[in-house]
């Protein structure tokens, strides 16, 4: 994705282990730029019809944002834009944030930073 060094993070039951996005499979997640001070694009693929979500926690954990994604799922490639805020429309502060995608059995979540 135009030499943009992707990766695809996935909790372990040890914290979170990360690695290269493997651009074949019929899932994936991808999250550019990275580290971002303004929007970052948040641009998946699913396989097939299922339920989707994506969510983004703080490193305490605490849920930030949640996209309701059921209207995208008729598409196999979808991408929305993230502009650091929080379900009501505030701004968060900057940090390390994760960003987790659910697509039927797929999971992984990635880590972006986000620059205040």
């Amino acid at each position: 994705m135009n030499g943009d060094k992707t990766v695809n993070a996935h909790f372990a039951a040890t914290g979170v282990e990360e690695g290269k996005l493997d651009l074949m499979a019929d899932n994936y997640l991808t999250v550019s730029p990275n580290p971002t001070s303004d929007a970052t694009d948040i641009r998946y693929q699913i396989s097939d019809n299922t339920n989707v979500t994506l969510e983004i926690y703080d490193v305490s954990g605490k849920l930030v944002r949640s996209f309701n994604l059921e209207s995208s799922i008729m598409n196999r490639e979808s991408a929305l834009s993230w502009r650091g805020d929080d379900n009501v429309g505030r701004r968060v502060p900057g940090g390390a944030y994760f960003i987790k995608f659910k697509a039927g059995d797929y999971r992984t979540t990635t880590k972006l930073l986000l620059i205040r």
